[in-house]
């Protein structure tokens, strides 16, 4: 690695010197502890393709600066800055573990993942899409063929009550692109819209009218189940149709949409409801294990449709592996294996011991995030270095969340402790 971190990009740079200013204030005014100046050895380079599967180079992580806001400082000095609260950095048995020790907690009690895992290939697709079968715009053969040709390994066709067959479509099959059969599980309960996605099926499913969100969703996923097939709980804001305690009806369905590429079903949520990422949140403390998805649910691929309109590569998700193959997605799908984006690309995600890392091709901010949504640590990551969070003790679980300048984010997996 460099002796200096690159120079940040002029969106990080060149607002009026506030980071110069916040330091100088927070080193004077140490009153706040857990927030943390980001130096180089936070930061790591990509490995080549020639050694991309080997751990990263170990990197000494950030040092505490009472008071200082969790935004990062690229190429600031790795040493601690305050009051008597300052460590030095940790000792052999941290170094063994790739960086300092950021806990006084006695060797056998040191927090570690429950899981390893060190991905650097992944495969791109789609898992909610609609076509005119249903209240798409255009034919399967236009939708499937779009996304082929733009650089996506699968996609899943999930028309309202009714199957896709992808094998009705073979003559826009390629080497590379796999066609997931699917379908959107359309119900009513109590007037409101619960929808899920019944991915990787044999037989239609259809739909239904329910008394409760809860009792449509559990029916829903029992039938996805049934067939050894991968639910995916769809956008719970959509009329505010699911709220946290309907979600836990859901049980057992292998992935939960956070972020949807569709103007109308309230990713974001507003004052009175969470946020689609917020509820899921809310889940992970709950003890359930959704994965999180990002989807472009879309229905318009003509230029003529009105604004606002459900376009396509807005959302998508990448599941790990090489393997363009049914059964490979399929698989990943089902355990959750996999991470959710609207925009920042990852080359790499590393979990295991007391490390978690993630790469990007651009320039990011990371933020760690654990239970109750908290962000445990914030980091600034040039292209092509890894952003990386040491365990400190007391966390159930580590999420990260990639943000980009303009607005555009990913989400890894939660990923809990032993």
């Amino acid at each position: 690695m460099n002796d200096r971190a690159p120079t940040p990009p002029t969106w990080f740079s060149s607002r009026p010197r506030w980071w110069a200013v916040g330091l100088a204030l927070v080193v004077a005014a140490s009153a706040v502890s857990g927030w943390s100046v980001v130096g180089e050895g936070d930061l790591e380079e990509a490995p080549s393709a020639a050694d991309s599967a080997a751990p990263g180079a170990p990197g000494a992580p950030s040092m505490p600066v009472s008071g200082a806001p969790n935004m990062p400082v690229a190429g600031a000095s790795n040493m601690p800055v305050g009051g008597a609260g300052a460590k030095a950095p940790g000792d052999a048995k941290a170094a063994r573990a790739g960086g300092d020790s950021r806990s006084l907690a006695p060797e056998n009690n040191v927090p570690r993942f429950a899981e390893s895992l060190d991905v650097t290939a992944f495969l791109r697709g789609n898992l909610h899409t609609h076509s005119s079968r249903s209240d798409g715009d255009s034919p399967p053969e236009d939708v499937y063929a779009y996304y082929r040709d733009h650089g996506y390994a699968f996609l899943a066709m999930t028309d309202h009550n009714g199957r896709t067959d992808p094998a009705k479509y073979a003559a826009v099959a390629r080497p590379g692109f796999v066609m997931i059969p699917g379908e959107e599980v359309t119900l009513l309960a109590a007037g409101k819209p619960v929808h899920v996605n019944a991915l990787c099926t044999t037989t239609d499913i259809g739909g239904g009218a329910f008394d409760t969100g809860a009792e449509a969703l559990r029916w829903a996923v029992a039938q996805v189940k049934a067939q050894g097939a991968v639910a995916l709980i769809n956008h719970p804001n959509f009329d505010w149709a699911l709220g946290a305690e309907d979600l836990r009806a859901g049980h057992g369905a292998a992935l939960l949409e956070i972020w949807s590429g569709h103007p109308h079903v309230r990713t974001e949520g507003d004052a009175d409801h969470p946020s689609h990422e917020g509820l899921w949140s809310k889940m992970l403390d709950a003890g359930e294990t959704f994965a999180a998805v990002a989807v472009d649910d879309m229905h318009n691929l003509s230029e003529d449709a009105p604004e606002p309109a459900a376009r396509p590569m807005r959302g998508w998700v990448q599941v790990f592996g090489a393997e363009p193959t049914e059964a490979a997605i399929c698989d990943a799908l089902r355990a959750g294996k996999l991470y959710a984006s609207s925009g920042p690309e990852l080359t790499r995600i590393r979990v295991g011991g007391t490390t978690f890392g993630v790469t990007a091709t651009e320039s990011v901010q990371v933020v760690f995030v654990g239970a109750e949504g908290a962000a445990l640590s914030t980091v600034y990551a040039p292209a092509n270095h890894e952003a990386r969070y040491e365990l400190k003790g007391g966390e159930r679980h580590v999420r990260a969340r990639i943000e980009t300048s303009d607005g555009r984010r990913a989400w890894t997996q939660a990923y809990s402790l032993e």
